[in-house]
């Protein structure tokens, strides 16, 4: 059986040891994906788009996004060095003369760690309001003010105290999941809710 997960503010201990875990993860994740993307770069012997990105997304990728929805990196050194490790990965294809990153990314049907990270948070928060992950459930407050607009899915914003708090899964998503549209988030299941929020609001971004 699983039990719900309940946050403790006099848990200074624990709090200690996940902030120091967010802040390595930047450090131990970028040299692990950099090594598959070496060994990637030794065994790939064509540089078609399709058959790297299927290697890539296989080999590189879960590596930098490992627990994403528990340990996010926070500090803005440690997004940039998990972004590189994507930048310098997706180089390979193209050879010495490539275009820019984000060009990149788009002749591969690729999107930044930053946007899969907030996706991923999506995810979670779509899956404890369908109750498939209902011991996290009684993390999301729900905005129950009839007068707003939007989703029937809003959450009530938290008051906070800490910067650990300030990035918890459900303040790092309040904004961005309730600005998604009522036709992506009252989607039967997980799969139905990617194809929609990846077709309609990834999209219209």
């Amino acid at each position: 059986m699983q039990r719900p997960v309940y946050w403790k503010t006099e848990s200074q201990v624990h709090v200690q040891h996940w902030w120091r875990a967010i802040g390595e993860k930047g450090l131990l994740s970028g040299p692990g994906g950099n090594r598959q993307s070496r060994s990637l770069l030794v065994a790939t012997h064509t540089y078609s788009y399709s058959k790297f990105v299927k290697l890539y997304k296989s080999f590189v990728r879960p590596i930098l996004e490992f627990a994403n929805a528990v340990w996010t990196p926070i500090l803005q050194r440690n997004i940039l060095l998990l972004e590189f490790v994507q930048q310098r990965a997706i180089r390979v294809p193209f050879g010495r003369t490539r275009p820019q990153y984000f060009e990149r990314l788009s002749l591969m049907n690729l999107t930044s760690l930053t946007q899969r990270r907030l996706r991923g948070d999506f995810i979670v928060t779509f899956q404890a309001f369908a109750n498939q992950l209902y011991p996290i459930r009684h993390l999301f407050t729900l905005n129950t003010d009839q007068r707003t607009r939007g989703h029937r899915f809003k959450l009530l914003r938290e008051v906070f105290r800490t910067t650990i708090r300030q990035f918890f899964i459900t303040n790092r998503v309040f904004h961005h999941w309730n600005s998604l549209r009522d036709e992506t988030v009252s989607n039967p299941s997980v799969i139905s809710f990617k194809i929609r929020y990846d077709t309609l609001d990834v999209a219209s971004t």
